[in-house]
């Protein structure tokens, strides 16, 4: 931070520019307030003192439990390539693909993670799977 000011910005009223985008107080590496000369023991603001930890609370939750196995078999089985298309994509000489489930395996489909369920599309996010259908279907 210190190299970051002085360099770039040695002309700028830099406590201003810190108070300004809610970074009052972190002048220093260590995130310490800085005591004016004139203003120690005095009260400091609420806009001044570096605000603590984040707020957490508890939170309960499921997540589904996919078997990656069945994945690494589609990819074998297809050679890495798209099962529509054949596209096969390489990334630092290996090649990249992505298993999708056909039925996707949350609500509200609640698709089964077993064979022939996962599909090996041209490698892209799931949620575009469906426009990604359209795209095939076209050609």
């Amino acid at each position: 931070m210190i190299k970051l000011c002085s360099t770039y910005l040695d002309d700028v009223d830099q406590r201003a520019l810190f108070s300004r985008v809610g970074l009052a107080g972190y002048a220093t590496a260590d995130g310490l307030l800085d005591e004016d000369e004139g203003r120690q023991g005095q009260e400091i603001t609420a806009e001044e003192r570096a605000s603590g930890p984040t707020a957490r609370r508890a939170v309960t939750s499921s997540r589904l439990v996919r078997n990656g196995s069945i994945a690494n078999q589609v990819k074998e089985l297809h050679g890495h390539a798209c099962q529509v298309c054949e596209t096969r994509l390489q990334y630092m000489r290996r090649p990249y693909s992505q298993a999708a489930h056909v039925r996707g395996l949350g609500s509200p489909h609640h698709g089964p993670d077993e064979l022939p369920n996962p599909a090996l599309p041209v490698p892209q996010p799931p949620r575009s799977l469906r426009r990604s259908r359209n795209l095939h279907r076209r050609r």
